[in-house]
């Protein structure tokens, strides 16, 4: 069983000891992570850091327990936190249940009692953390995910990236019906696509609505903001009039777009064929003068590509896939892809050749390797004996491209980490200054936030935000006639208690010892 991590916040050193005992009573269940004197300490620390029970006095200068527990509570329900203190009063009762305390304690702490209580609130957070979902609301949740997670097999199944033999059983689940025995793919892509996201959609569901009006038994997704991906499933007897979804479309939306159509399949696995074939005739329909529906048999193609064209649909399915993973940093993803394709020793150095072309072509479009010249790495390819050399040539430009992407990253965050510094620097005043309230504002998530702080400042957010804090009090406190609880309040510690600890554990010496020094130099 993992420990539960406590926090004891108590600003005497010897009830603290006595309740640091109390808890390691129990070292197989429960864990003291952390203690501290004041309630500003407490808080910070909880601000990079998750603990499951806080302990706490109620009685505390400047911050008392009960306004801390209402903090904490509010960053995160699920801690038990439990109150102790000298009154015995009801207002304090009252007060401490209105802030949603797991428990209340009267000192001295009975160790037994205290036991109790502890047991207490581990069963209340072990309930709420393992409490299983009512079986209406599982049902509810899974109903509002069940479209999405259809499409997204939907497009997995376009592209090639299912187990065939589970198609019919999948299918089936998600209750897909293609009546028929052919299938076939087709693609709708939208040209010059309206910058504003929720037109663009708006345009995307009006074709999805179209094809199911022309097509009947169609499956229609949204693969990416400006693509429909299309599957149809029909008897071998009749046809499927895509030329009727083109007048429809045109008809229908303002944004120009390009229809291609694959061949038909009379298997599901062989989807992916026709999707790439549809999205082929895409590509090609610009030179058709995009007025009508582009059918990948109408391309001049022989209906059974020679052995080395067929692998450029691995080719085609991949590079998107491949693009996103460069640009996210999965290096490690696109190199293996990479390794995949190329990766037989007996193959065709001739089909190697002119895949390496493609790959080439479609990674150029990330603009990650300023500098080289498309059309002489694609020289270069056709230029080399054997399928191994092929490879090696891919990877190192994968690896110039992960170099620079990279290098866009860091670049890119560390504009970032300069803006949340000058936000730091303009906010040290005040007291609600935090990692998770920072985060929040600059739309990241605070681990995150907190992993990449430290990467490029070599200290962690609070760490930094406390030396900031000093060395601004250091030039206040040169002022005459400073006082230092003053100083505190004005660098957004309003505790005086902790200012002066702070002040002493970064500076190495007191406030009166940093003025005395001062004055004698």
């Amino acid at each position: 069983m993992q420990k539960l991590k406590v926090m004891l916040v108590e600003d005497e050193a010897l009830e603290r000891m006595l309740l640091r005992r109390f808890v390691e009573a129990e070292p197989d269940v429960y864990e003291v992570v952390r203690e501290a004197a004041f309630a500003q300490e407490a808080l910070e620390y909880l601000d990079e850091h998750a603990v499951d029970i806080v302990v706490t006095d109620i009685n505390m200068p400047v911050m008392d327990g009960l306004e801390m527990a209402e903090r904490i509570l509010a960053l995160d329900p699920d801690v038990q936190v439990i109150v102790t203190t000298g009154y015995s009063d009801f207002a304090h009762t009252r007060r401490a249940i209105q802030a949603g305390v797991t428990d209340y304690l009267v000192k001295p702490v009975d160790g037994a009692e205290f036991a109790r209580i502890l047991a207490g609130a581990r069963v209340k957070l072990e309930s709420k953390r393992g409490a299983a979902v009512a079986a209406p609301e599982v049902e509810r949740e899974m109903a509002a995910a069940m479209p999405a997670l259809r499409d997204r097999y939907l497009c997995d199944l376009l592209n090639g990236r299912v187990d065939p033999q589970r198609i019919a059983e999948r299918l089936a689940f998600f209750q897909v019906a293609l009546p028929g025995d052919c299938f076939r793919a087709a693609s709708v892509q939208l040209l010059n696509p309206d910058h504003d996201l929720a037109r663009r959609l708006y345009t995307l569901f009006t074709a999805q609505s179209m094809a199911r009006q022309a097509l009947g038994s169609v499956c229609v997704v949204v693969e990416g903001e400006g693509r429909l991906a299309l599957l149809c499933g029909y008897p071998a007897q009749r046809t499927v009039d895509f030329d009727a979804l083109q007048r429809l479309l045109e008809n229908a939306l303002e944004t120009p777009f390009m229809l291609g159509v694959g061949g038909a399949v009379d298997n599901l696995a062989e989807a992916s064929r026709s999707y790439a074939q549809a999205l082929r005739a895409v590509r090609c329909q610009s030179a058709q003068g995009g007025r009508q529906a582009v059918y990948y048999q109408d391309l001049g193609v022989v209906e059974e590509p020679p052995l080395w064209a067929e692998p450029l649909q691995a080719v085609v399915m991949g590079l998107e896939q491949t693009g996103f993973d460069l640009q996210a940093g999965r290096n490690a993803e696109a190199r293996a892809w990479l390794e995949r394709l190329f990766g037989d020793p007996a193959e065709n150095v001739e089909s190697a050749r002119l895949r390496a072309a493609w790959v080439i072509a479609g990674l150029s479009t990330l603009r990650a390797t300023p500098g080289v010249d498309v059309r002489e790495r694609i020289g270069q390819v056709f230029e080399l004996p054997a399928p191994a050399d092929v490879r090696e040539l891919l990877l190192a430009l994968a690896g110039e491209a992960t170099t620079t992407l990279d290098s866009i990253r860091t670049s890119a965050v560390s504009r970032q980490i300069q803006e949340i510094l000058d936000y730091v620097r303009d906010h040290l005043a005040e007291p609600t200054l935090s990692l998770h309230e920072t985060a929040r504002l600059f739309f990241f998530n605070a681990s995150y936030l907190s992993r990449i702080f430290k990467q490029n400042t070599g200290l962690a957010f609070r760490d930094y935000v406390n030396r900031q804090r000093i060395e601004l009090a250091r030039r206040y406190l040169d002022e005459p006639g400073a006082k230092a609880y003053e100083v505190g309040a004005r660098v957004g510690i309003d505790d005086p208690n902790y200012f002066s600890t702070l002040f002493k554990k970064y500076m190495g010496m007191t406030v009166k010892q940093y003025r005395a020094g001062n004055e004698n130099g």
